[in-house]
Parts: structure tokens; C-alpha cells; sequence
């Protein structure tokens, strides 16, 4: 039965109900027992307020029903965020380097219209002569996979007509391989827009359904520790479903990225992306090299022995070095500082040409080496540690993660990521099971003695605790153990969200009032009808019974609405899941705890009722919190005195991370810049 229908089927049970019951049973009713008056006045009640709340649900859903204009809000935050990784990308400079890729023929499947080859400016037109639009990114290690496919996406949404689909930029690590293959996109592409965009679940459906959405895969290469993965690795898995992926007319559009040396391990196992374009970008010679470095130096004399060499050398070490945009950008990120309360440079640019660097992976090392202390010294860290500190807390994160890579563990149907840094699902890093134990240990410590704390309250209040008089106390030691076994079989908790968006607007404020009113209203009438029924029932009059129904109905019904406000597009950052969840949190803690303190202040007096309201709130808090609560309970685990020590406000860390450029974002993942600095991070801790 569709989810309308159940609607409709639960409002006419109710009032039939209530009709029911006022023909039947209204003759004999009597104060102090059954009232089927307020029963029926109850059940109405309900009837109408299912009503009220269907009509809401229903208008959320058609709100965002509309493809084209459900597509267009998308494009505002994609490319935002587009815009903001192409920046944090270039750094200071805001420099670009030229980059050129050649076609690079498969022995079947390629893509019809695919041109010998392009560059950086041309990529668009490129891409849109494909058919189908399927495009590979190849390249090695730093050669500009990833700026080239946020080049693409840029550009291709400046050019956006208005029935053309957004490009939408995923990290490979975030596909649940878990899935049917035939539908792993569709459900990848699903949760992407739903989770990183905030699109209501009816919106995200209608774009991917109609094809409104291309995929951009990054990193396919970042899934597996092996060198040479086979068919049954995680990236022959996200092949497999990029191949499944169809449209109406055949292949669906997608843009991946790769290392030139993963595609070919997969290749040797006759896997690839059919009907593609794979394209393989070019090194940087020495010539261009030389140009970038010259023309984004301040002093260009200070780079005259680096530009020396590379005239001399062309093909020597480096060259070869510098034949990458990652590597290339960092030399000149790391020398092309200076400290704003000195009068020199840093560093001197000389230091490449040293006796001591004479390979490509000696200079490497060396850059990665300084990008950590360059880094802490263009922006100092929270509570202002030094450089040692930083190195030794970033390196704990990526040894996490490059054990993940190599074992491939999987945790409550899921494979932890080995690129992928999620603050509040990191806490496997402490071990398995120890903040799992220590949030239950803590729950259950808590609520006995909340527990404890409010029979003593009843005794003193009332002289004795008796059932008949106080049933509730019988109710909540199960509702405890069960609160406790239910945060430890939950492996992986779903963070909340708090939406402000639509206060922004005329609109929106209208649409959020209209829909608060309608649910408070209801929640109000229910909740007076309710009280009436039970404090007339228990003789204590009309008057006790429309109190107590004011002071538990009104707020409930006042969030529910409020939670009930259909989300909008939005690009959510790393750092806002937690906070927008511990926000939700204390929200609907306060709402519950006014509900319940002011009933039970009404019906038993006051100080029962002040200390349900802190219960309530000491209760709910950790119940509906254990992401919040996990989060804390795994800093907890991670202190100096454990062999994994993390920085107490991890958050603040990786957000200056983020800031620093020592680390980028993926939805609603940090990653390191660069996967050559993570392997750096766990080869020299």
C-alpha cells in the first residue's frame, strides 16, 4: 500500500472510531471512569491531525518534485563547491598549469568522436563530442587527475543549458560495493545528493531517474593497496557498476579518474569502462616547468640555479621530479613562501639542486618533508604546537587509514575507507569494540542512577513509591536496558540535520510558519484532548486535564513541525555534521523534557516535576545521541597516554588542516591533498 494511503486509511480508522464509540458508549458515562466523551473528542482529533500532517508530508514531497528546478538549485551548490576546491587546489597564486592529454586507444569500447588529443582549455568541447559521454582520466601519481576532472565539471556547469545534467564530483572510496551491481550507481548517486546536498529523498530520486546527474568518480585507483588489482578488488567492483550504469540509450554518461598502471593491472583482467574515452595526461616538460616556476616566483633570481638545471638536463632527475602538477605546485608552495614578520624568504630554491637529491623519489620526499612545517608555519595551529605534533597526529590518521588499504576490513557491513576521514565515524581507529563499551558502560552507569535519583524524589514527595500511584517507574528500567542494547547493536549512527535555509526567504518563512502551525495546533488539540480524557478519568476535573494537555501537546506539536521542515539544497562541509547534530540533539531533548516536566509538575507537583525535566534531558540526551556520545567517547580513547594519540578537538585540527593545505574535501569526508603525502605520513613518521 502506497505511504499516502496508509495516511488516509489511519484518519478514517480514527474517526470512524470516534463515531463508533459516541453512538455505542456515550449513555452512562460517569466523572472518575471511562469518558467516552473525551474519547471521541480524542480520536477526531487524531483524525484530523493525521489529516494535517499528511497534507504537510505530501506538500514537502511535491515541493522539489520539479526535475528542471530541482536541477537548478543543485547547480548553485555544485558549483560553489567546485569553485572552492579549484581554489583551495591553486593555493595562494591562483596559477594554473597548462595541461595536456592524448587519447589513449583501447582494442574495444571506445567512446565514437574521441579527438587524438586536447589540453586544459579545450576539455569541454572534448567531453561533449564523446557519444556516449563517458570519459576516463588517466595519468600517474599527481600528473592532475583530479584538478582536470574539477576543470571539466567548472565548465561544464558555466555552459549548463537548461535540460543538460550537473556534473556531480563522488569520491570512489564512498561506494558501498555491498550493493547490487546493477543499480550501485543509482543508489551511490542517491545518497550523495541526499547527504552531501541535502536534496529531499523525491528530488534526489527524479534527477538520477531521469539522468539529470553525471557522476565524476575520483580516485579509483585510492581503493586497493595492491599494486595490480584483479578482478574481485574493490576497483574491478566499481567498474562493474559504472558498466551497469545505462540510460535510455545505452551507456549512461560518467567521468572517472585513474592511474595509468591500475587500469592497465585491470585491463590485464579484461576490465574496463565500455563505450569511454581514455585519455592520459601528459608530464610537464622541463621547458614548461621552468616557465610556471619563473613566472609565480617573486624574485625569479632566486630559482636561476633550479632553471639552470633544467635547461641543462631535461630528462635528469629533476625534471623528472618537477614533470607532475602536485609535485610541481608543492616546490613552489614550499619555496615561494615567506614569513609576513621576516624580511627573507624561508627557504632558497637552490636546496633542489643539492648533492644529496640526485633521484626523483629523493626530491620527492624531500618536498613532502617541508610541506608539513611550511604548512604550521603560514598557519599556526589550534593551541599553537609546533610542527613535531602536527606530523605525529597526521601520521596516526594516515597509518589508520593505509591499514584499512591493506587488510580491507569490513565493520557492520561496511569497508572501511583508506582515503576517506569522517570525524564521526573514525572511532574504529581506537579499536572495534572499545568505544562501543565505553558508550554502554557510561549509558548504563548514568541512567541507573538518574533512576535512583528519581525514587528518591518520589518518596520524599509522596511518602511511598507505589505503582498504582506512579506507573511510569515501572516502565523505565526496560526502556534503559533497551536504550542500552540498542546504542551498541547500531554500528554506524545516521547524523541528523538541522535545516535554516528556508528562514532566508519571504517563501520559505511562510511555507516553515504555515507548516509549524498546522502540527503545533494539531499537537495541541490532541494533547488537550488526551489530558482531559486522563485527568477526568483519574478525577482530578477539566481544568488539571486542559493544563496538563497545554503543557505536554503544544510543544510536542511545536517539534514536530519543526522536524517535519522538508530539507534543500545545501552543501554540507565536514566540519557542520556534528554540530548541526548535537543542535537537533538538544532540540528535541528540551522539547521532551518540557513535555514530560510539565506533565508530571500538573499531575504530582513541582519538584517531580523539575526532576523529570533534568531526567529527561540526562535520558533522551545520550538515547538520541550516540553519534554525539561516540564521538566523545572515542576522543576519550584516544588521549597521550594511548599508543594512538589524536588532538582533543579533532575537528578544529582538520579544519585547519583543510585551511593549511594539508588536507581536502570530499562530500562530507577530509582527505590528505594528496595520496603521495599519506604514504609519506606512514614511510617517515
Amino acid at each position: 500500500m502506497r505511504p499516502g494511503r496508509w495516511w488516509g486509511f489511519g484518519g478514517f480508522a480514527a474517526a470512524t472510531a470516534a463515531v463508533v464509540m459516541a453512538v455505542v458508549a456515550l449513555p452512562g458515562s460517569r466523572p472518575g471512569g471511562f469518558d467516552p466523551v473525551s474519547a471521541t473528542v480524542a480520536l477526531l482529533a487524531l483524525a484530523v491531525s493525521v489529516f494535517s500532517v499528511q497534507m504537510a508530508v505530501r506538500a514537502s514531497r511535491w515541493q522539489h518534485r520539479d526535475v528542471t528546478a530541482a536541477a537548478a538549485h543543485l547547480l548553485v551548490d555544485v558549483l560553489d563547491e567546485a569553485n572552492t576546491a579549484h581554489r583551495h587546489l591553486l593555493g595562494d597564486a591562483g596559477t594554473e598549469i597548462t595541461v595536456r592529454f592524448l587519447l589513449r586507444p583501447a582494442s574495444a569500447h571506445n567512446a565514437a568522436g574521441a579527438a587524438t588529443g586536447s589540453d586544459l582549455s579545450q576539455v569541454v568541447d572534448y567531453y561533449e563530442t564523446l557519444s556516449p559521454r563517458r570519459m576516463v582520466i588517466a595519468g600517474a601519481p599527481g600528473a592532475g587527475k583530479t584538478f582536470l576532472a574539477l576543470e571539466l565539471v567548472r565548465r561544464l556547469l558555466r555552459r549548463r543549458g537548461p535540460g543538460d545534467p550537473v556534473p556531480v564530483r563522488l569520491s570512489a572510496a564512498s561506494l558501498d560495493t555491498g550493493q547490487e551491481t546493477a543499480t550501485a550507481v543509482e543508489t551511490w548517486l542517491l545518497h550523495h545528493l541526499q547527504q552531501v546536498y541535502g536534496l529531499p529523498a523525491e528530488s534526489a530520486r527524479a534527477l538520477v531517474a531521469a539522468r539529470m546527474v553525471t557522476p565524476v568518480i575520483d580516485g579509483l585507483d585510492e581503493l586497493d593497496r595492491a599494486e595490480r588489482p584483479g578482478y574481485a578488488s574493490r576497483a574491478g567492483q566499481v567498474l562493474r557498476a559504472v558498466n551497469a550504469y545505462q540510460d535510455v540509450s545505452g551507456a549512461g554518461a560518467v567521468v572517472l579518474t585513474c592511474r595509468s598502471t591500475t587500469l592497465q593491472a585491470l585491463a590485464g583482467v579484461h576490465l574496463w569502462v565500455r563505450d569511454a574515452a581514455t585519455v592520459e595526461i601528459v608530464p610537464v616538460t622541463a621547458a614548461q616547468a621552468g616557465r610556471y616556476l619563473a613566472g609565480r616566483a617573486a624574485l625569479p633570481g632566486r630559482w636561476a640555479p633550479v632553471l639552470a638545471r633544467l635547461r641543462a638536463d631535461p630528462d635528469g632527475p629533476l625534471a623528472e621530479a618537477l614533470s607532475t602538477p602536485w609535485q610541481l605546485t608543492l616546490a613552489a608552495d614550499v619555496y615561494e613562501w615567506r614569513d609576513p614578520l621576516a624580511d627573507g624568504f624561508s627557504r632558497d630554491p637552490a636546496e633542489l639542486t643539492g648533492a644529496g637529491l640526485d633521484t626523483p623519489e629523493a626530491i620527492r620526499d624531500h618536498l613532502l618533508g617541508l610541506l608539513v612545517p611550511a604548512a604550521v608555519a603560514r598557519l599556526r595551529p589550534p593551541g599553537d604546537v609546533g610542527p613535531e605534533r602536527v606530523r605525529r597526529w597526521l601520521s596516526e590518521l594516515a597509518r589508520h587509514l593505509n591499514a584499512n588499504l591493506e587488510a580491507m576490513p569490513s565493520l557492520g557491513g561496511r569497508v572501511l575507507s583508506g582515503t576517506d576521514i569522517v570525524p564521526h565515524e573514525l572511532w574504529p581507529l581506537a579499536g572495534r569494540h572499545r568505544v562501543r563499551i565505553a558508550v554502554a558502560a557510561a549509558c548504563a552507569t548514568l541512567w541507573s542512577g538518574l533512576y535512583a535519583l528519581v525514587v528518591a524524589v518520589t518518596l520524599s514527595a509522596g511518602g511511598e513509591v507505589s505503582l498504582s500511584r506512579h506507573p511510569w517507574l515501572l516502565v523505565i528500567p526496560p526502556v534503559m536496558v533497551f536504550l542500552v542494547w540498542d546504542g551498541w547493536r547500531v554500528v554506524w549512527h545516521r547524523p541528523k540535520d538541522v535545516n535554516r535555509r528556508p528562514l532566508m526567504t519571504r517563501a520559505g518563512r511562510r511555507r516553515f510558519a504555515g507548516q509549524v502551525g498546522r502540527t503545533a495546533g494539531a499537537g495541541l488539540v490532541i494533547g488537550v484532548c488526551c489530558g482531559i480524557f486522563l485527568e477526568y478519568a483519574a478525577g482530578r476535573g477539566f481544568a488539571a486535564g486542559l493544563a496538563a494537555g497545554l503543557g505536554a501537546g503544544l510543544p510536542a506539536g511545536l517539534a514536530l513541525g519543526f522536524f517535519l521542515e522538508p530539507p534543500v539544497p545545501r552543501v554540507r562541509r565536514p566540519w557542520e555534521v556534528l554540530r548541526t547534530d548535537v543542535v537537533l540533539l538538544l532540540g528535541s531533548a528540551a522539547c521532551i523534557g518540557v513535555t514530560l516536566g510539565v506533565a508530571l509538575w500538573l499531575a504530582d507537583g513541582l519538584a517531580l516535576g523539575g526532576v523529570m525535566f533534568v531526567v529527561s534531558w540526562l535520558l533522551v540526551v545520550p538515547a538520541t545521541g550516540n553519534l554525539a556520545l561516540r564521538y566523545v567517547a572515542f576522543l576519550l580513547c584516544t588521549r597521550r597516554w594511548n599508543r594512538r594519540w589524536l588532538p582533543w578537538r579533532l575537528g578544529r585540527f582538520l579544519r585547519w588542516g583543510y585551511d593549511a593545505g594539508l588536507l581536502r574535501t570530499a562530500g562530507i569526508a577530509y582527505q590528505f591533498r594528496h595520496r603521495e603525502l599519506q604514504d609519506h605520513l606512514v614511510r617517515s613518521p
